[in-house]
């Protein structure tokens, strides 16, 4: 927590593009780990990972826009609020993505996320109050580069420490031979998709 901290105190003498570059790491740092519990840990071929990161964004930003000026929580309240919004959508998200899906393996799975990353894009570009395919436009009126840095060192400790527990013990079962970790009585399916719904909710 000190080195959040410790990254938004050196980047206030950054110009707002460098800022900008120190919060957009942060973001990659969290979709890259989370994206890694789906691929890396559980073996799953996702590649359409981004539109979980646009479901979270824009949920946000549409509540944001929305909201914020009509209600009376400080910037230190609302980030936060939306931070667990933007999870909560984009795991439901994944959520609905993975049950049909995620009996699927290897190549179909792939087509199938590539398919519903590309649905969400093509969707949110056709509606006008979105912003079309001009982009949701959101001015930013606080900035909390701490929280985003700790939502990023949140995301390794609970993949890493996922791992270190019996818990994560079935998500390496499935990656290493779906079949012998069914044979041995774990749910694949239900192993799937929980590793989805998690990784989505981070990417959110």
């Amino acid at each position: 927590i000190g080195a959040c901290f410790a990254i938004e105190a050196a980047s206030q003498g950054f110009s707002s593009f460098a800022q900008r570059l120190v919060l957009l790491a942060s973001l990659y740092v969290t979709l890259a780990v989370s994206l890694n519990l789906i691929n890396g840990i559980t073996g799953q071929f996702s590649i359409g990972h981004a539109a979980f990161y646009q479901v979270g964004a824009y949920t946000a930003g549409y509540l944001s826009k929305r909201f914020f000026e009509s209600q009376p929580l400080a910037p230190a309240a609302w980030i936060p609020l939306m931070l667990v919004a933007g999870a909560l959508m984009a795991s439901i998200a994944g959520l609905v993505v993975g049950l049909p899906s995620l009996r699927l393996k290897g190549d179909y799975l792939a087509i199938v996320t590539l398919g519903f990353g590309e649905i969400i894009r093509i969707v949110t570009q056709n509606i006008p109050y979105l912003g079309g395919a001009s982009g949701f436009g959101v001015k930013p009126k606080a900035t909390m580069l701490w929280l985003s840095w700790l939502l990023a060192v949140l995301c390794i400790a609970v993949c890493r420490n996922l791992l270190k527990t019996a818990h994560g013990l079935p998500f390496l079962a499935v990656r290493e031979d779906e079949v012998a970790s069914a044979a041995m009585g774990v749910n694949t399916t239900r192993t799937k998709v929980t590793a989805f719904v998690i990784g989505s909710a981070f990417a959110g």
